[in-house]
């Protein structure tokens, strides 16, 4: 296997090499130092002229309108690969001779960098260039705000075939590229070749039934301690899709037109990537390891597990961390099974050009990119990051040479890019964020909770189409995207109206709904006879002229009890049922956030009750269930996983968003007032796909700063004086 490892960077170095690879999240290629390549890379070409820094094919009136502009580009390479990039600004910036001159912002993560762009005024973003993520390429496909590429690119006369063809082709719809490839990635299977050659396997393997086959062996004969560490992540079941030469959505995989519906539920593609997968997780050979693409590689680096999967510009990271223990080996990514016939798509991040309605900015950012795409740039770009060049003759630059010959694995990657094709560039769809989140739970609820793969593939389509459904409604409602960004903070009344009525009254329902209100909050207990009734406390003692508990009372006699004890002048105020609820708002079309009341007494079956209710009422798509006894909410979703939860609580946590998406399942954060102090819990919320709703907010100055924070719904006792904020603020 050694001599197959080295025969293949000799034949890659004697012939001209076409790459592209990347990791999907910022800053996870190690990469070193930018100043220890920065003589190299300099030195190791002949000259640094004009064509290197992007200016020799400009046409002359494009790029004269170019002069002294400045433009700011948001990106998210963290850590030594932001170094990198800051390396190749300055050097813009200082050999540019066109005075142009680049602010480089880091955003963050690329969630981070997406959700500050959707916040951003139209016309005033911000930002000029912008680094987005793959998943990302619809959504600014249907957003209006950029200048097409292919637009600088005609307009140019740039030769588009500078870009590796198989990179290019992701961002591709139709003959229009959208956005300019950058940081571009495939995965890999890496392998233990010491416990290979112990086991007396000459071949990695090429399927998941191959990993199956040689797994016996790896364990007895090779000292592995689990055959493959596979983590959970939607990225790779969207390659196992693309391997088998199928679409995961419909409408030419989102590239036609617009997806409206997923196709791997269809085409048999999920059910059998899951049926493989789950075979494997059942023999012992790919234990759960964990969500995220990093998350099996600290088992292979310590020597634990033979194999595991992992993006391109993991490498160096991996044999980083191995040290030497054993020899990395590297292998294409692994079809379902043999008879398979597709290919692989990339991952990573690509550039966008802005429509600021500024010609002499959109000129400076088409010359920023032609430099960063340039083969100069881009083989300084691989070598310190571990990224496919995007430009095909940097395989010609002596840096990209060198450390392909200190990297061999990394031919690989490249063997199996040219090797694949544009028919299995993957798919675009609107809401791939969120349906890579489904994919991984549905994943784990396979393996830990023995739902079949067809369930899983069948749960996993059911969701990600609703969240279609979900978009392209909005789209149609609200006059494109820009209208759904721009859509309100919604008022939800919280317990009704309850600053100005008896609350959790059908009076204080009642006022919530003339004031304005997008929905109410209420809670939920059970009667002594099994109903469910709509109160706060545990006891009456507070709000009517009874004393007790509710669980000691029976519907009949909780009725006979005035609910006025706090506003007297509301002499016919009763305690309602939810069904009651339920009649007077199903009219108004408000969202209901039921609470369930089960952190204190634990009603049996309150969970179930409610649901069947709301199923009865027709109100599935209205409810919005949150609860401080958390395991309610897993319970909750037990019974339906495709409805909404949120995640309520007071005290402090560590990284709620990621317990409340992972552990709890929930769709929302729904946390007190004051928590709205930590900078990070929008951003960390929106990274898990979360919306927050936020409790309870009565005084203006705090309604402005959760408007300002776009919170998803203001949580009130005060509907009226919200709605006058909300507005005011929507219509500056």
């Amino acid at each position: 296997m050694k001599k197959r490892l080295i025969g293949y960077a000799a034949a890659l170095l004697a012939v001209s090499m076409l790459a592209g690879c990347s990791a999907p999240a910022a800053g996870t290629g190690a990469a070193a130092d930018p100043g220890s390549q920065a003589g190299a890379s300099q030195s190791g070409t002949s000259q640094t002229d004009a064509s290197q820094t992007g200016t020799s094919q400009t046409d002359a009136s494009q790029s004269a309108g170019a002069e002294g502009a400045s433009i700011t580009f948001w990106h998210s390479m963290g850590g030594v690969n932001g170094e990198a990039l800051e390396y190749l600004v300055n050097k813009f910036n200082s050999e540019n001779t066109m005075g142009i001159q680049v602010e480089a912002q880091y955003q963050g993560e690329y969630d981070d960098a997406i959700n500050k762009l959707k916040s951003a005024q139209i016309g005033n973003m911000g930002a000029d260039l912008v680094q987005i993520y793959d998943i990302g390429t619809r959504f600014m496909i249907d957003s209006g705000w950029v200048v097409p590429m292919q637009e600088l690119i005609d307009a140019d006369g740039w030769d588009k075939t500078q870009i590796e063809p198989n990179i290019a082709a992701y961002y591709t719809v139709g003959d229009t590229l959208y956005s300019m490839p950058f940081n571009s990635s495939t995965p890999l299977l890496y392998y233990n070749m010491d416990m290979f050659d112990k086991a007396g396997i000459t071949q990695a393997p090429g399927s998941l039934g191959e990993i199956g086959r040689i797994a016996d062996d790896l364990v007895n004969k090779g000292g592995a301690g689990e055959p493959i560490s596979l983590s959970i992540y939607g990225w790779f079941f969207e390659q196992f899709t693309c391997k088998q030469g199928l679409n995961y959505v419909n409408n030419g995989n989102g590239r036609g037109a617009a997806a409206t519906a997923v196709e791997f539920d269809q085409n048999g593609a999920g059910a059998k990537t899951l049926a493989a997968w789950k075979e494997l997780y059942d023999k012992g050979y790919a234990p759960n390891v964990g969500r995220g693409g990093d998350a099996g590689l600290a088992d292979f680096s310590s020597g634990k597990s033979a194999m595991t999967l992992g993006s391109t510009a993991s490498l160096k990271q991996i044999l980083e961390d191995v040290n030497g223990k054993f020899e990395v080996g590297t292998a294409y990514f692994p079809m379902v099974s043999e008879s398979d016939k597709g290919g692989v798509s990339i991952g990573g991040a690509s550039l966008w050009a802005l429509n600021n309605e500024d010609e002499a900015k959109k000129a400076a950012t088409w010359e920023f990119v032609k430099f960063l795409v340039s083969p100069e740039s881009q083989a300084y770009w691989n070598a310190q990051t571990g990224y496919f060049p995007v430009t095909v003759k940097a395989h010609e630059e002596p840096v990209f040479r060198e450390n392909l010959e200190k990297y061999p694995q990394f031919g690989t990657a490249i063997d199996q890019l040219h090797d694949s094709t544009p028919q299995s560039a993957g798919a675009l769809l609107s809401v791939f964020p969120e349906a890579r989140q489904v994919v991984e739970t549905e994943i784990e609820n396979m393996l830990n909770n023995g739902t079949s793969p067809e369930e899983a593939a069948s749960e996993m389509a059911q969701q990600i189409n609703k969240a279609i459904g979900e978009y392209t409604c909005s789209m149609n409602d609200n006059h494109g995207l820009e209208g759904i960004l721009s859509m309100k903070t919604q008022v939800w009344a919280h317990r009704g109206a309850s600053a100005y009525a008896p609350e959790n009254t059908l009076e204080a329902f009642r006022l919530a709904a003339e004031m304005g209100a997008d929905g109410v909050e209420l809670d939920v207990q059970l009667s002594r006879d099994g109903e469910l009734v709509v109160a706060h406390d545990e006891t009456i003692d507070r709000v009517s002229n009874g004393t007790g508990y509710i669980k000691d009372y029976t519907l009949a006699q909780l009725k006979k009890l005035s609910f006025n004890r706090l506003f007297p002048d509301f002499k016919d105020a009763r305690i309602p049922t939810l069904k009651e609820v339920y009649e007077l708002l199903k009219p108004a079309g408000l969202t209901v956030n039921v609470e369930l009341k089960t952190g204190i007494i634990l009603y049996p079956e309150i969970e179930e009750k409610v649901l069947a209710l709301t199923a009865s009422m027709g109100m599935e798509d209205r409810v919005i269930y949150s609860s401080f006894c958390h395991p309610s909410l897993v319970r909750l979703k037990e019974l339906d996983s495709g409805l909404k939860t949120g995640l309520l609580y007071s005290d402090g946590w560590i990284d709620a968003a990621a317990y409340g998406r992972h552990t709890v399942g929930a769709d929302a954060l729904h946390p007190a007032l004051y928590h709205m102090q930590d900078p990070d819990l929008i951003p960390a919320a929106r990274r898990q796909g979360l919306a927050v709703n936020v409790w309870t907010v009565n005084e203006e100055p705090h309604m402005e700063m959760l408007v300002q924070q776009k919170v998803d719904a203001i949580i009130t006792n005060r509907p009226d004086l919200c709605r006058r904020v909300v507005d005011r603020y929507t219509d500056l």
